[in-house]
């Protein structure tokens, strides 16, 4: 399956400017890229989910009329003041029963917002390029355009070690290894069945605790699965996209098959154990 030259990481990286007014980040990118690229969704719905979290609320404040809304848009966006004729337009495109993520999505593409940006997105487009590249390489090796069988076993056999590491923080075992391939290959499962049902285990409760604070879950994630501490974008970011709906379990999967987890295998991680953390409590 094409990746259509890089459209969709070019305009998810423009998408997350134009919604934070920051970097994007690079698991979200793969995460909503593969998507995209499967037609499992559209931009104007990856632009919804970002208007639902909190951090998008801090610069368009709820509440806003479509004047206000559209308003906000040219100030944050194209950082000018609305011209009467363009927020005439699109009060009308609006009146028409648009949706606002779709308008969105319109000034994020816009040729006055891509040329005003110049080569400020530069490096970013450079790391989505190796996002990119990885996620292409694991559609070409899907066997159909579906998405959902594979040609060989390599790239679930890939994914499932990926997901052992960053769950249970030790190496697949080859009769687990070999059971969940298979139901992959034989598509009784998909990959986000099989990051839930890792998470409904005994094994990754002891580790991870049951019912934790959300901010607490991707500490942990970028701490066991990275690495690292959460920078604060990035932890905004997963935690805007958890108070949107996404569930738990396809998190887990964005962090274990991120391309960051995956240049990073040499790196030792200090395992963080809340096994017995009380359920709804924050890491102090």
């Amino acid at each position: 399956m094409a990746m259509a030259n890089g459209q969709f990481f070019s305009g998810l990286v423009r998408l997350y400017h134009a919604s934070f007014d920051r970097e994007s980040d690079m698991p979200g990118i793969g995460h909503w890229a593969r998507q995209l690229a499967q037609g499992e969704i559209v931009f104007a719905e990856v632009a919804a989910a970002f208007m639902a979290s909190e951090e998008f609320a801090a610069r368009y404040p709820e509440g806003l009329d479509d004047e206000a809304f559209v308003a906000l848009l040219y100030h944050n966006v194209l950082q000018r003041e609305p011209d009467a004729e363009g927020l005439a337009y699109w009060l009308r495109v609006l009146d028409e029963g648009n949706l606002r993520s779709q308008v969105l999505v319109s000034f994020a593409d816009s040729d006055e917002f891509i040329a005003g940006s110049g080569d400020e997105f530069a490096d970013e487009l450079a790391e989505a390029e190796q996002v990119e590249r990885a996620v292409q390489a694991e559609l070409e090796s899907e066997g159909d355009d579906s998405g959902d069988v594979h040609s060989d076993d390599t790239d679930y056999q890939d994914f499932v070690e990926n997901l052992y590491d960053a769950a249970f923080n030790r190496p697949a075992d080859a009769q687990g290894l070999g059971y969940w391939v298979s139901q992959l290959a034989q598509n009784k499962l998909d990959l986000s069945a099989v990051a839930e049902a890792f998470m409904a285990s005994d094994e990754f409760g002891e580790i991870y605790g049951h019912g934790l604070a959300d901010d607490v879950f991707i500490t942990v994630l970028y701490h066991n699965v990275l690495g690292r501490d959460p920078d604060t974008d990035g932890q905004a970011y997963w935690l805007g996209q958890l108070v949107a709906g996404l569930a738990r379990h396809d998190v887990l999967e964005a962090f274990a098959n991120s391309v960051e987890n995956s240049q990073d295998d040499t790196v030792d991680t200090e395992l963080v154990v809340l096994g017995s953390i009380d359920a709804g409590e924050t890491l102090g």
